[in-house]
């Protein structure tokens, strides 16, 4: 699928001025939709740079799918990377990243709400890691900045891939467990945390069974 998706991109490069440039856009986005359901609904939401912290943050569907009109509520929670990551290059070679606790790796976006007009709201569970951007310059400049600012925005380079993780069968991701043990850590001293992880409990508890105890003592009154 991706070289098809190349092949029609490239092709598109004969194309002369703007049509082409649309042309282009357009395949890419299209490409997006094929592996991503949610985009952040805000223009810009900035994240902390603190591995103990959750983010509130509001999605929507992505660009071309359904229910356009409802919103996503998330928590976005830094993880560290526990577990030695390993790389295949093109040449066969296989490289290891040594494990690097206490270091921020990513973000992932916990889904725990679904809003649409004239229905009830609805508890899900989805999560996925979600791309962010650090330092607010230039992309020419960013990489020269001492801004440490981290945030995720709204555009097609920003759209995440969630996974259910209530679907049965399916290995649950290395992050997801530490991500559960954090928000149950957080919601002691953060009202807003507390709530989402109240809201979605049973949820919660059906996906991380084996944190069962922590989730019921963190969402306890």
């Amino acid at each position: 699928m991706k070289k098809s998706l190349i092949g029609l991109l490239v092709s598109t490069l004969s194309l002369s001025g703007c049509v082409g440039l649309e042309v282009a856009n357009a395949i890419v986005q299209s490409g997006n939709s094929a592996v991503s359901d949610l985009i952040p609904a805000e223009r810009m939401t900035v994240v902390s740079n603190d591995l103990e912290s959750a983010t509130p943050a509001i999605y929507k569907p992505y660009v071309y799918r359904s229910g356009q009109d409802c919103r996503f509520a998330a928590l976005v929670v830094p993880y560290e990377r526990t577990w030695p990551e390993e790389t295949r290059h093109g040449d066969g070679n296989v490289t290891v990243r040594a494990p690097e606790p206490g270091k921020v790796a990513g973000y992932i976006s916990v889904v725990y709400k679904k809003s649409c007009p004239g229905v009830l709201d609805e508890s899900i569970l989805r999560a996925g890691r979600q791309a962010t951007i650090t330092g607010k310059g230039s992309i020419l400049t960013r990489s020269f900045s001492s801004d440490t600012t981290t945030y995720l925005v709204s555009s097609w380079d920003g759209a995440m891939n969630s996974q259910n993780m209530l679907k049965a069968g399916e290995d649950k991701p290395k992050w997801w467990p530490q991500v559960v043990e954090r928000l149950a850590r957080l919601s002691k001293n953060d009202p807003k945390v507390k709530a989402a992880l109240t809201y979605g409990q049973p949820l919660f508890v059906q996906a991380a069974p084996e944190q069962e105890d922590a989730i019921r003592i963190a969402t306890a009154e």
